[in-house]
């Protein structure tokens, strides 16, 4: 067997993204290049690794689950190595892959690079943008060295530290009925409103498996609540802006608030301790033991800029 880390990457791809083109956009080339990279591969071993029989997600064959195990023990080793060599390199160079989801990724990438990089310009960030739960496996199988991302009322897998903490905030339109119910409380960036009272109100609200549609779900669960959830959608922006023009209610973290303007604005109120989740936006790692200097350092720095106060 003559395999090289590249290959071995290759087939880790295709078998975290279960097909073909989703894996090729992961490594940057073409699907038709990588399909041909697999079949020479396949050919090389004398086995089939993977099975084609279901058209839309690719499977492991027994050979292949047996591959896989040595390959992140091999690609785990090779990380291990390269972090000791960066190490050795006193940050003059080196390469971290930072996994973060879509929408923190959008505003929040362009302030982690030029940060980064202004004190460590020989550093390379290479970016992977996924789910959250996408984002923890890549750190788990090694295939991003820190992934950026919420965290809500669960245990990760991985070790993590908070960037920083958010509070639930629910959209109302402007000139909605509940505008007439919201309270304040002193020293507190909006009003509070009483999350019972939308029990038959129309909600939008994420995709299932999204972070904001478990925040949804968990709110409703913890009110005791049923309201119609009339339309999802992957896109905060998307929510946000529908809810401005009236088409119903919807939650989103805090700190969206700054990220998403948008001219026709809507009423913002907190919900109570009781109901609102546990949510932070933190750091996923594998280990400190074995992160390189660069990976530590990085960790550092973007923490120290990326804190923020607690909004209550």
């Amino acid at each position: 067997m003559d395999l090289n880390l590249r290959e071995i990457q290759y087939l880790l791809a295709v078998c975290e993204e279960g097909t073909m083109t989703q894996a090729a956009r992961l490594l940057h080339i073409a699907q038709p290049s990588l399909s041909q990279s697999i079949q020479k591969i396949e050919q090389s071993l004398g086995v089939q690794l993977f099975s084609r029989a279901n058209k839309k997600k690719i499977k492991l064959t027994y050979a292949g689950e047996r591959f896989m195990e040595s390959a992140t023990k091999i690609i785990k080793i090779s990380r291990d190595l390269e972090n000791e060599l960066q190490d050795i390199s006193a940050l003059n160079s080196g390469r971290i892959i930072l996994g973060i989801t879509l929408y923190l990724g959008s505003y929040l990438f362009a302030q982690i690079k030029r940060i980064y990089e202004g004190i460590h310009p020989g550093v390379v960030i290479n970016l992977i943008e996924k789910s959250s739960s996408d984002l923890e496996n890549l750190v788990i199988n090694g295939m991003a060295d820190v992934a950026i991302m919420p965290i809500m009322n669960k245990p990760c897998s991985t070790e993590y530290e908070t960037l920083f903490k958010a509070r639930i905030i629910l959209l109302i339109p402007l000139g909605h009925w509940m505008e007439k119910h919201i309270y304040y409380k002193e020293g507190c960036q909006f009003p509070f409103v009483d999350i019972r009272l939308a029990k038959n109100e129309a909600f939008l609200s994420g995709k299932k498996g999204q972070r904001i549609r478990e925040v949804t779900e968990y709110v409703f669960q913890k009110a005791e609540i049923s309201p119609p959830i009339i339309f999802e959608s992957r896109s905060i922006e998307t929510i946000k802006r529908l809810s401005a023009a009236g088409t119903g209610l919807a939650f989103m973290p805090d700190y969206y608030h700054d990220f998403i303007r948008i001219p026709q604005d809507v009423t913002y109120c907190y919900i109570e301790d009781e109901f609102n989740p546990d949510w932070k936006v933190a750091m996923l790692y594998q280990s400190q033991t074995d992160m390189s200097a660069t990976v530590r350092e990085f960790m550092r720095v973007i923490k120290k800029e990326l804190a923020r106060p607690s909004a209550i």
